[in-house]
């Protein structure tokens, strides 16, 4: 077995192994949304029956992030028999919003008759309003998860190389030009996801109670009593975290309602004591104020003040830059393919690429910019170690609460290790793009451009900053054939870039101990037997310089420049 055929048979398992565990997990959470839903909607089919309100008031459990609930007990006739439920909706409702429960309570008042829903198979059991079956919309976000973690597994295994009979090398451009634009826009749905989810919890977390603040500007401002006023202690599997629950109530035209607002950005945070601050400012049985809407009075709130340390909410910006960048280099990348093919045609030389060639006639100097942009690859690994990390750390909580409870999943800690320093080291290889971004740059420029075969150009190189850590470097020229090809039959076919090197010259190569270097040149040559930059459907030729730099303590330099090189003139 080759070197090659074994690397490609181990990138293939990692790439499996990967799309396994992604399969896997998009599944499991996929089957228990089903499962959610199903339960959730036989309700619709259990049988309507008239029942009487006994008993409705809001009830607070303590340690939870939600504590309020709606109370409320009915009494019901079943086929001879009568029941007493206290069962709200199929899965228990709380709310971290004492007015949400009031609200429920005001619906259903006692001694007043409503409708219930008995379960045919088991009377005892009854619900007094359907729950929702909007999780059903969450399908849409897991199944692009099932498809990546299927294809994965599969793909890396769809061809069968290397059998007599079995493999067809085709490359017919409009085949390859429908894989790359299939390639780039499952990718902008891809990354089009990622933009929606975050704007998704940014509207959540920031808009709509920034709305709520803006609005509260204008509401009346009241006196109130503080009924109870504590810091909650919950456990919710990842630690200890704490909440804020002042009660109070507040006399509005006459009518008395009831709240426990304190802002719109109040949350739960692994800090105690800036919510026990809070809670000393309001203790039980004093006076304050609080600011009614007065176009809906049972809406209130106690402090309305911005403060700047909820910036935090913002986060999800991140995922909205990510989902954006992305997209933005799809379309960019499609859109340069896009302009190549319109410049170069289908055809060989003579038509097309002669007036490509004829565009660069009487350049001169020009100044080489590196196609390879380090920003560029920055954002994509933020990107990719964002996606990982996100998914990954979702378990990972949930190992660890399982461990903290005493109830541990051995089998899914141990599975979850290697994906766990997967994540350590994309983040380690985050962190050395973001050193890449500062790294030395180099500024290249070649006169005469472009240059053609047989001839000769002087190239001009410039360090513009942080040369003292630049160790060694090495500047040479590459030229190489890429054919496209279609590697298997009918469904099983998929494109692949071979390439070749026919050409590798080390133009210049220099240590750096000794002394800094700033700036140089070198003459660079181009054999006139060798062939010019070609594109035609599938096959390209492509010349490039090659910067290599060691640097110490630091990233080193890999930039590559992308130059022309013209036929030899008749």
């Amino acid at each position: 077995m080759t070197e090659k055929s074994s690397n490609n048979i181990a990138g293939k398992i990692i790439s499996s192994l990967f799309g396994i565990f992604f399969l896997g997990m998009s599944i499991q959470f996929a089957l228990s949304i089903i499962g959610e839903v199903r339960q959730e909607y036989q309700t619709r089919f259990w049988t309507e029956t008239p029942c009487r309100i006994i008993q409705s008031e809001v009830a607070k459990e303590q340690n939870r992030s939600k504590p309020y609930c709606a109370a409320i007990t009915y009494r019901y006739d079943y086929q001879g028999e009568t029941y007493d439920s206290d069962q709200l909706e199929l899965k228990p409702e709380y709310s971290g919003d004492y007015q949400k429960a009031q609200a429920l309570i005001d619906r259903y008042p006692v001694d007043s008759v409503a409708v219930c829903y008995v379960n045919p198979v088991d009377p005892a059991q009854a619900i007094l309003q359907h729950g929702s079956l909007n999780a059903i919309w969450a399908l849409l976000f897991v199944t692009p998860f099932v498809l990546i973690g299927g294809a994965l597994v599969l793909l890396p295994w769809w061809s069968k190389t290397g059998q007599a009979g079995k493999q067809k090398s085709v490359a017919p451009q409009s085949l390859t030009h429908q894989v790359r634009r299939g390639g780039s826009g499952c990718l902008i749905w891809f990354f089009g996801l990622f933009l929606l989810s975050g704007l998704g919890i940014l509207y959540g977390m920031f808009v709509v109670p920034w709305l709520n603040y803006r609005d509260s500007l204008n509401w009346t401002a009241c006196p109130c009593v503080i009924e109870s006023s504590q810091v909650i202690s919950h456990y919710d599997g990842d630690g200890t975290t704490y909440s804020i629950d002042i009660l109070y109530r507040y006399t509005f035209n006459g009518i008395e309602h009831k709240s426990n607002r304190y802002d719109f950005f109040s949350g739960t945070t692994s800090g105690r004591r800036k919510y026990q601050a809070m809670v000393n400012r309001y203790p039980a049985g004093s006076e304050g104020r609080c600011y009614v809407d007065p176009d809906d009075p049972s809406q209130a709130v106690l402090e309305r003040e911005w403060l700047r340390d909820k910036i935090f909410l913002l986060i999800p910006m991140v995922f909205v830059i990510a989902g954006l960048a992305g997209i933005y280099f799809v379309l960019r990348s499609r859109g340069s393919r896009n302009k190549s093919r319109m410049k170069t045609g289908t055809g060989s030389y003579g038509t097309a690429d002669q007036n490509l060639w004829q565009d660069y006639q009487n350049i001169g100097t020009i100044t080489l910019n590196s196609y390879q942009s380090r920003l560029k690859d920055l954002v994509l690994r933020l990107v990719f170690a964002l996606f990982w990390n996100g998914i990954v750390s979702i378990f990972v909580v949930h190992v660890v609460g399982g461990h903290m409870k005493g109830r541990p999943e051995w089998f899914l800690t141990l599975f979850l290790i290697p994906f766990v320093l997967i994540g350590l080291f994309l983040l380690f290889w985050l962190f050395h793009g973001f050193l890449a971004v500062f790294n030395t740059a180099i500024q290249l420029s070649l006169y005469p451009a472009p240059i053609r075969l047989g001839a000769q150009a002087e190239l001009r190189w410039e360090i513009t900053h942080v040369s003292y850590r630049l160790k060694r470097l090495i500047i040479r020229l590459e030229g190489r054939e890429e054919v496209t090809v279609q590697e298997g039959s009918g469904k099983r076919r998929r494109a692949q870039i071979n390439r070749s090197k026919f050409y590798d010259e080390i133009l210049f190569e220099q240590a750096c101990d000794a002394a800094p270097i700033g700036s140089g040149q070198a003459v660079l040559a181009i054999p006139a037997d060798l062939m010019h930059t070609f594109k035609c459907g599938n096959n390209r030729i492509v010349w490039e310089l090659h910067v290599e730099g060691l640097v110490d303590k630091w990233p080193d330099i890999h930039d590559k420049y992308l130059i022309t090189i013209l036929p030899i003139s008749e």
